[in-house]
């Protein structure tokens, strides 16, 4: 949208230029073609939309607690917390090979398919973004659709037809390596048909009283967890004796291995980090780059006008390993559990507070992340400094104020939203990352971890997966230094196959299956035997289908779902994998409202 806005705006806009008043400073309307720099400039304050990540405590506060934080405090609190590739593939000069494609053609064609083909999963036909067909064959066994079941249970035959599907949880399958995605699969494969099943039907923590895949949070009776009984109704804070009075906290099975495989990730990496790039290299580098000894082509160019670009004070000790691990495979490690974890012990029976910690802490270290990220971009386009600092405050200060206030209108006028069970069929306002944060916030930051988990609470093995984590790097490089000729060992990247866990839940199989299966047709076999067409519209593709199902879903919540008209009314519209038995418990005299009762 940015290129073809400048591409009209270069040609149709008069070259007058335009004095201020009692300055000596002027513009031109129209200073000369659009240009890559210009392009990419104006994609990077798109894009910067991390000051956006506020507005869950607000969610949070008003949905799950009931909790109003009035207008000014709630925008205070928000502006608080505070693609190069396609942009090459759209200016350079292509001279197109007869009866084939530019670059820019195609990505046209797949913006115009894919926005025509996402009104059948987003309005028409929402239940094909999981189409689990075990389901169909038993609709009586409850194993049966724990087992099949895309969105509830193991997804074993379930699969999307849906773009949005593959991409929402995990990012474009296209836009990582075949490695990448072999490791994330086999961490996959490791959390949900290995340990999961091994815990759920062995009745481990009592996993049969609650559903095998969930997020959510429950009680000693299979319920979800009554949070208000446990919390001071004014002051929001933990009463410990209704506590002992209702009931422990408890997790299904794949929340528990969620919370054991994300601790794991995190260590992991700092092991892999350390082992496998050295932290002396690591250190030399920098050492190297302050003093300007390593000056590549984009340095020598910029060095008339470029500085010393210090990131030492973008939390030390985090954003070396994530930037490492995303640099190299693009998956990122989220620290947010561990921020979680250190706030509940230091301040536990608080849960906004444990919120707003947590997301203060995650976000800074995403804005490092990204503005480093942007600022290498902007080193290979040659921008000068001064426009990125400018870019960048002035980028978060646009996306506070318009995703506040789209987000307010929505959290204020969508009755009941964030509940599934009780909103319209169809309707997109399900908030599952929300759901998620608040059994979180309710585990860390209500209960606490001192009940929960170390020293004596009932998941205290959740906390061997840190000790895992360190150790499991360690022996795949020491297998690489055995047999250095065995160049697949060393692409064993055990933090990447624990991320799975920062991922499921709240992301469903269904959405993992749907990303492997995209991922390895394109980046293994497509580019094995296609190379040169992989080259050439991969990442195009991958940006294409982005863009098309992105501005259909812009439309039609802009033009339909906001005026409350939602597809016609039938079996497809549920966004659900109509596998209604596998979300029940099948511990015998558990009795949840809408579910048999096992004897």
């Amino acid at each position: 949208m940015v290129f073809i806005a400048g591409k009209l705006m270069s040609n149709m806009l008069p070259n007058k230029v335009i004095r201020m008043p009692y300055t000596n400073w002027s513009f031109s309307l129209n200073p000369g073609p659009f240009t890559l720099k210009e392009h990419v400039v104006t994609t990077m304050l798109a894009a910067t939309a991390s000051a956006s990540a506020g507005f869950e405590i607000l969610t949070i506060s008003k949905v799950f607690y009931g909790k109003d934080i009035p207008l000014l405090p709630a925008l205070l609190l928000v502006l608080s917390v505070q693609v190069a590739c396609l942009s090459s593939a759209l200016h350079e000069p292509e001279k197109r090979a007869k009866g084939k494609l530019s670059r820019y053609q195609f990505f046209i064609v797949v913006i115009v398919a894919t926005f025509t083909y996402s009104i059948v999963p987003v309005y028409l036909f929402p239940s094909i973004t999981a189409l689990s067909f075990v389901c169909w064959i038993w609709k009586d066994s409850i194993t049966a659709q724990q087992i099949g079941s895309g969105f509830h249970g193991l997804g074993i035959g379930s699969f999307a037809l849906d773009w949005m599907t593959m991409s929402s949880y995990m990012d474009s399958p296209l836009a990582v390596p075949a490695f990448v995605v072999v490791n994330m699969m086999a961490g996959f494969i490791l959390i949900l048909y290995v340990l999961v099943p091994l815990s759920y039907w062995s009745n481990a923590y009592d996993a049969k009283r609650f559903p095998i895949l969930s997020s959510s949070i429950f009680d000693v009776d299979g319920q979800f967890y009554n949070v208000s009984r446990v919390l001071d109704e004014k002051s929001l804070t933990f009463n410990e004796e209704a506590y002992n009075n209702y009931s422990k906290l408890y997790f299904s099975a794949s929340l528990m291995y969620s919370y054991g495989f994300t601790l794991a990730s995190f260590t992991s990496s700092i092991s892999h980090v350390a082992l496998f790039y050295g932290s002396r290299s690591i250190w030399l580098q920098f050492v190297d780059s302050y003093r300007c000894q390593m000056q590549d082509v984009h340095t020598r160019l910029m060095k008339q006008n470029w500085g010393v670009l210090l990131a030492c004070a973008f939390v030390f000790i985090f954003l070396l390993p994530e930037g490492v691990m995303m640099a190299t495979t693009g998956q990122e490690i989220s620290i947010k559990l561990l921020l979680e974890i250190l706030i509940g012990y230091l301040q536990s029976g608080k849960p906004i507070a444990n919120i707003a910690f947590t997301t203060y802490g995650f976000t800074a270290l995403n804005v490092a992340k990204y503005f480093t990220m942007d600022v290498k971009r902007a080193y290979y386009m040659k921008i000068p400094p001064k426009v990125m600092f400018f870019i960048q405050i002035l980028g978060n200060i646009l996306a506070c104020v318009v995703s506040f206030s789209v987000g307010w209108r929505i959290l204020h006028s969508v009755k009941n939203i964030c509940y599934p069970e009780l909103l319209p069929k169809g309707s997109p306002w399900t908030c599952p990352f929300e759901r998620m944060s608040f059994s979180i916030g309710v585990t860390w930051g209500v209960v606490g971890p001192t009940k929960m988990f170390y020293p004596h609470g009932t998941y205290s093995i959740v906390f061997i997966f840190i000790i895992i984590g360190l150790i499991a790097p360690v022996i795949v490089w020491m297998l690489s230094r055995v047999y250095p000729e065995k160049t697949w060992i060393r692409l064993i990247n055990w933090p990447v196959i624990f991320s799975i866990g920062t991922i499921v839940p709240p992301g469903t199989p269904v959405n993992v299956w749907s990303w492997f299966i995209t991922g390895l047709i394109f980046n293994h076999f497509v580019f094995r035997r296609f190379k040169e067409w992989w080259a050439r519209y991969t990442y195009v593709l991958s940006n294409g289908l982005d863009s098309g199902a992105s501005i259909l879903i812009i439309f039609v919540i802009l033009f339909l779902q906001s005026r409350d008209i939602y597809g016609p009314d039938w079996w497809g519209l549920e966004l659900d994998d109509h596998c209604p038995l596998a979300h029940c418990p099948t511990a015998p005299g558990v009795i949840v409202e809408g579910r048999p009762v096992f004897n």
